[in-house]
C-alpha cells in the first residue's frame, strides 16, 4: 500500500488595475494505492485546484467585458480507479469520479443599457454561491498483438448539476474514443473513432437538442527509406459528418456549425 499526500499554496498579487487581487490559495491532494498481484491495482486519490482568471475574464474591453475583481475557480475531485494487467499485451482501467466547480466565471448576459449600447454581448463574472458538479464512471482498454496497438476508452455521466438542481447544458454524456495504428512495412496506419451522444439540452430553450455524432479521423504517414524526410497526410472528420451547437443565449436562435471533412498533407524532416 502507498500513500501520497501533497499541497501546493499560492499568494497572488496584481498591480495596475489588478491592484485590488491579493489573495492566497491553499489546494492540498492525497492518494493512495494498493497493489495486490492477482487482482490490479486499487487507487483513490483526491485534489483540489485553482484556476486563475486569464485576460480575457479580467481586462478584456471588446465583445465581453471582463472584471478586475474576478477571482478564481476552485475545483476538486475525487477519483476511485481499478487497473489491471493481464498479461503484457492487455491493460484495462475502471473508475469512478466526482467533481465540483465552484465560484465559477461564466458570462452574464444581463448587461445593462449602457454596456449594450457600447456593443457589449456579455460580461464576465463570478458566481460565488453556486458549485457546479459531475459524476461519472470511466474506463479504458489498451491492447497490443505484435506491432498493432489498439486502445479504446469511455466516459458515462451518471449526473450532473449546474449549481441550480438542472443539468448542464450541452454536454454529451456518452463519451466513448477508440484508436488503432497499423504499421505495414515503412507505411504507418492510424486510424481513430469518437462518439458524442446523448447532450443534455434545457427545457426552456426551444431550438432542436444536439444530436448525437461519430467522428473519424485518419492519419498516414511513411518515412523515406535511408532518408530523412518523412510524409503525412491527416483526414478529420472522414465521414463529413454535420452537427451543430447552439450558442449559449436563447435569444440568438441558430446554432453554429461544425467544420466538415479536413485534410492536410505535408512533408517532415527528422533530424
Amino acid at each position: 500500500m502507498f500513500f501520497n499526500i501533497g499541497a501546493r499554496y499560492d499568494q497572488f498579487s496584481g498591480s495596475g488595475v489588478l491592484e485590488t487581487q491579493k489573495y492566497s490559495e491553499f489546494n492540498p491532494k492525497a492518494g493512495v494505492v494498493l497493489k495486490l498481484d492477482t487482482i490490479g491495482s486499487f487507487k483513490l486519490t483526491y485534489g483540489k485546484a485553482t484556476r486563475v482568471p486569464n485576460g480575457f475574464e479580467t481586462l478584456s474591453a471588446v465583445a465581453i467585458l471582463g472584471d478586475p475583481n474576478n477571482t478564481p475557480e476552485r475545483m476538486q475531485n475525487l477519483q476511485f480507479q481499478w487497473l489491471k494487467n493481464w498479461g503484457g499485451n492487455l491493460r484495462t482501467d475502471l473508475g469512478f469520479f466526482n467533481t465540483q466547480i465552484s465560484n465559477r466565471l461564466v458570462t452574464d448576459a444581463n448587461l445593462s443599457e449602457e454596456l449594450l449600447a457600447n456593443g457589449f454581448v456579455g460580461q464576465f463574472i463570478n458566481i460565488g454561491d453556486v458549485t457546479q458538479s459531475t459524476m461519472g464512471i470511466n474506463g479504458s482498454i489498451h491492447c497490443r498483438i505484435n506491432k498493432i496497438g489498439a486502445m479504446l476508452n469511455f466516459t458515462q455521466l451518471l449526473r450532473t448539476n449546474d449549481g441550480y438542481g438542472n443539468e448542464i447544458a450541452y454536454i454529451p454524456f456518452t463519451m466513448i474514443n477508440a484508436r488503432v495504428n497499423v504499421p505495414i512495412h515503412f507505411i504507418n496506419f492510424n486510424l481513430g473513432a469518437q462518439y458524442r451522444g446523448t447532450y443534455s439540452h434545457p427545457a426552456e430553450d426551444p431550438r432542436d437538442p444536439v444530436a448525437s455524432r461519430v467522428i473519424i479521423n485518419m492519419n498516414v504517414s511513411t518515412k523515406f527509406k535511408d532518408s530523412p524526410w518523412r510524409w503525412y497526410a491527416t483526414i478529420n472528420n472522414l465521414l463529413n459528418t454535420k452537427y451543430y451547437y447552439p450558442s449559449s443565449s436563447l435569444d440568438f436562435v441558430n446554432h453554429f456549425p461544425a467544420r466538415g471533412i479536413q485534410l492536410s498533407t505535408g512533408l517532415q524532416y527528422v533530424f
